[in-house]
């Protein structure tokens, strides 16, 4: 694969575009909405491109959001069991100018950085936008 050159920029979701991360997610939100009495199954569905403030936010907004957020951070950047990346990501990555591509994500930069990206083989990008850096996805900002 060659780079065309035709692109200023490419822009990378990381949680699915690089990273197949959806059931370690989904295990983690099943068990935090468990622990509060949710319903597992609507803190999925409402998680997909949230910030995951955002979802405690709409979810559960009677919790203390900032502690529950920092919860399930904690908890996404140390359960990495299933993490894997998706066929031709790395190659995909490597084959682009480094400084020309960068990830765009509602998850935070420890969340982010090192093990989901080792997940994807990946090199770590020159540019990164991560949860909280910017207004949320899905917002056309980022």
């Amino acid at each position: 694969m060659k780079w065309s050159g035709k692109y200023e920029a490419i822009l990378f979701d990381l949680d699915g575009v690089l990273v197949d991360s959806l059931g370690v997610i989904e295990r983690i939100l099943r068990e935090w909405a468990a622990e509060h009495g949710l319903d597992g199954d609507e803190a999925v569905a409402l998680s997909h491109g949230r910030r995951d403030i955002d979802l405690i936010r709409l979810l559960a907004p009677h919790l203390d959001v900032e502690a529950e957020t920092a919860r399930i951070v904690a908890t996404e950047e140390r359960d990495t069991a299933g993490l894997r990346g998706l066929p031709g990501a790395a190659e995909l990555l490597a084959a682009l100018p480094s400084t020309l591509w960068a990830v765009v994500t509602s998850g935070t930069r420890a969340v982010g950085a090192p093990p989901r990206r080792a997940a994807a083989r990946a090199p770590p990008p020159h540019h990164r936008q991560a949860a909280g850096e910017a207004v949320g996805k899905p917002h056309p900002h980022p």
